[in-house]
């Protein structure tokens, strides 16, 4: 015997005629006003997207110059490496690029430490750094005297600011 008995399944479903499932429904917004309000929130999302890309590329200069940093040896006063030398040098190259020329070329020694201060300054006026407080003349002194002596406190405490500047100072693109 091949097939079923008759009757098969529910007598009750018997004569029921099996209806067509709608059509999907589509994400898109159908008013013109949902069609606005996508349009805008896209180019709000490219215009964000535009900056962050924009501020990631300008920032490439504090990257390198954190990089740089990460990879200094161990300092050691018994045996001070020449690369330590050079903190200087790169603190004001990061401020050089960072700031406009003129405002950067003509300070030295504690105006240039005041200065530094001032452009890593919070919201409340305090300043994250202390070159012109705990670090006053560390960086003329490691830049221009020679055979320049440093624990490794002051060193330690030196590099933690000039990397706390690096990363949180004001430029002229913020």
């Amino acid at each position: 015997m091949s097939g079923f008995p008759m009757p098969w399944g529910n007598y009750l479903l018997e004569g029921l005629a099996e209806t067509q499932a709608p059509d999907s429904i589509s994400w898109l917004p159908q008013t013109i006003g949902w069609q606005c309000a996508l349009f805008i929130i896209v180019i709000i999302a490219i215009t964000k997207l535009y900056q962050a890309i924009k501020l990631y590329r300008h920032n490439i200069y504090r990257r390198n110059a954190l990089n740089w940093i990460s990879k200094l040896p161990q300092y050691n006063v018994s045996s001070p490496d020449v690369i330590f030398r050079q903190l200087p040098s790169l603190l004001r190259k990061v401020a050089l690029y960072s700031t406009a020329r003129e405002d950067v070329c003509l300070l030295a020694k504690h105006d240039w430490e005041l200065w530094l201060d001032e452009q890593c300054r919070e919201k409340n006026k305090l300043s994250v750094t202390s070159f012109s407080k705990n670090n006053t003349a560390l960086l003329y002194q490691l830049a221009y005297v020679p055979n320049y002596q440093i624990d490794n406190e002051k060193m330690q405490c030196l590099i933690t600011d000039i990397s706390t500047w690096i990363k949180h100072h004001r430029g002229k693109h913020g």
